[in-house]
């Protein structure tokens, strides 16, 4: 008689290695799939970048010349308000009428650069709605 001792059962447990080697594949699938949320925002990003230079090294020029020259109309419209202020004060109605007259001239073309500025905002605005 062998004495030997009594063996335990075997159990269909899976091996250390089994369990390593799918968590490995499931960390690189992971990481792929960060990878690529990174570089499709990436991608994203720049293209948006490259048309807002596109689009102002088009408009660039024409917009701040129209934005310079309102500026400008501004800043008259108020020195014609203090020169018609000063005419009604004086009582000179042909002085006030000239600084009336080129109210009007002023109003019409800061209407058109206005108009202009808007255009140029909606168009940069559909740049990004693509």
């Amino acid at each position: 008689m062998t004495s030997e001792a009594p063996q335990e059962p075997e159990t269909d447990q899976p091996r250390l290695g089994m369990w390593t080697l799918a968590l490995v594949v499931a960390v690189i699938i992971a990481l792929l799939g960060v990878e690529t949320a990174i570089s499709s925002v990436q991608r994203k990003e720049y293209s948006k970048d490259r048309a807002t230079t596109v689009f102002f090294l088009k408009n660039g020029n024409t917009i701040s010349t129209s934005m310079q020259r309102l500026e400008e109309i501004n800043r008259n419209d108020r020195s014609l308000l203090t020169g018609a202020a000063s005419a009604i004060d004086t009582r000179n109605t042909s002085r006030f009428m000239r600084y009336m007259a080129q109210g009007d001239v002023n109003s019409d073309e800061q209407v058109g650069l206005q108009r202009q500025v808007r255009e140029y905002q909606e168009a940069f605005d559909k740049v990004f709605l693509r």
